[in-house]
């Protein structure tokens, strides 16, 4: 008896851990184990009340539409971020990103740029997600003197073109991201480069104004095949 006793509490023992084992992180405790890996994995610790919300938040939602640009993707019914997280300095956004990925989580990341197709903040699937917000990191340094700005992701069109017009009168031409194997030239159309790949800032070279600019605009209705043109682009993108 003693040792059907024995064997069947081992066997008890067993299951416990191994229940134990194969029981997912909660949750609850998913904001907890980022922000302590984030802490760990950066330069600055972080400050969770001003850059970790989740959907208990009070602040969450206003967060989360504050750049949304089609009421389409607003919908209670589309999946929601397990939280949204404004991280302060760069190093922060790097480390997120690796904890993220040790934590199983899908990334979306948000720029000052305009996003018309709602996928730097929302989710066609169901898969968990979390917003990376880079709205605290929107600093703009212009330079005159070699005609070019340092612009962080976080910052909108309306902020750039207001700092430049604050020193000279430049528009924009191209901007070019510091590669170390290449340089991708875009044109500005106001658009988050996050599109494309995760990066926290980019050289604008500035060119003097001309006298006379030449400008057009095309007009296209839904029968002129305004849709198809709107789908190709995405298609493209």
């Amino acid at each position: 008896m003693a040792s059907v006793s024995s064997l069947s509490s081992i066997l008890l023992l067993q299951c416990l851990i191994f229940i134990c084992a194969a029981t997912p992180t909660s949750p609850a405790s998913t904001p907890e184990n980022f922000i302590q890996c984030v802490s760990k994995n950066s330069e600055l610790s972080v400050p969770v009340t001003t850059t970790l919300f989740t959907p208990n938040n009070s602040s969450f939602n206003s967060i989360l539409d504050s750049t949304a640009t089609n009421l389409r993707f607003l919908k209670p019914s589309l999946p929601k971020p397990e939280f949204i997280f404004t991280p302060l300095h760069d190093s922060q956004v790097q480390a997120a990103v690796i904890c993220l990925r040790k934590l199983g989580l899908q990334l979306r990341l948000r720029s000052g740029g305009h996003d018309f197709e709602g996928v730097s903040y929302t989710s066609e699937s169901q898969a968990p997600f979390v917003i990376i917000d880079l709205v605290n990191l929107r600093r703009i340094e212009v330079n005159i003197e070699d005609t070019s700005a340092w612009v962080q992701a976080g910052a909108t069109n309306g902020e750039l073109y207001y700092r430049i017009s604050q020193k000279a009168e430049y528009i924009l031409s191209q901007l070019e991201f510091a590669r170390p194997w290449r340089r991708l030239v875009l044109g500005i159309r106001g658009g988050g480069g996050e599109a494309l790949e995760s990066f926290f800032g980019g050289r604008l070279n500035l060119f003097p104004s001309p006298e006379k600019v030449t400008v057009f605009r095309i007009t296209k209705t839904l029968e002129q095949g305004a849709k198809k043109i709107s789908k190709s682009g995405n298609k493209l993108r």
